[in-house]
């Protein structure tokens, strides 16, 4: 994959990894202190190079939490529903036979066709922003819902604006995973019949794969 990609990749799931993290710290310390530090650095009137400048150490931790969220949420989809699709699509009841003939299959389609690896690889791209903001928003719908009823529990409008925000955070949850499964499962079937016609009479080469 181009590593400019990969790094936009990251950074769209790091958007919404931070928006939790913010949410979670404001539950946790208050909103008080954000409010103030936001003040203060409109008092700074920092220039334009100041804002560049500044911008590189959160695009950092924008880019960090992405990855990390990545991984998070790649373990999560492979124990829930990652290993049990992977096995329905292979045909086979064994999950390391399932992974096997995935990584031959992919093999094959990586060394033998330029223009499929680079369909293959904006696919997976695809399904990792997915995954990702799956996660994301879950994350983002419990730590709003906590800072609401922490923080503004006060409000009259309480009620109103939790359902708003559980049915537009939880709707995204829920259309973001349903695209993932929707994305692997024709990834799965694609790669089967990309990976016989490439292999010929549709016989596989065997491949060591490293533990």
């Amino acid at each position: 994959m181009n590593t400019t990609n990969l790094f936009v990749e990251l950074v769209m799931i790091g958007v919404g990894a931070i928006i939790w993290v913010i949410m979670l710290l404001m539950t946790v310390l208050g909103y008080q202190p954000f409010c103030d530090l936001l003040v203060y650095i409109k008092q700074m009137e920092l220039g334009e190079m100041s804002v560049l400048v500044g911008a590189i150490p959160v695009f950092s931790v924008i880019y960090v939490l992405g990855i990390v969220t990545d991984r998070v949420a790649n373990g999560i989809f492979d124990q829930l529903w990652g290993k049990k699709l992977k096995s329905e699509c292979f045909k086979t009841q064994n999950e390391e036979q399932a992974r096997v003939q995935l990584f031959e299959k992919r093999h094959i389609i990586y060394t033998q066709s330029e223009y499929l690896s680079v369909k293959l690889e904006y696919g997976r791209s695809r399904l990792r922003v997915c995954r990702g903001w799956t996660l994301n928003s879950v994350l983002i719908l419990v730590c709003t819902l906590l800072f609401l009823w922490t923080q503004l529990s006060d409000d009259s409008q309480m009620l109103k604006l939790s359902a708003i925000i559980t049915l537009f955070w939880g709707g995204l949850a829920g259309a973001t995973w349903w695209t993932w499964r929707k994305l692997i499962i024709t990834e799965y079937q694609q790669i089967n019949k990309q990976a016989a016609s490439l292999s010929g009479e549709g016989g596989m080469k065997s491949f060591v794969v490293k533990q």
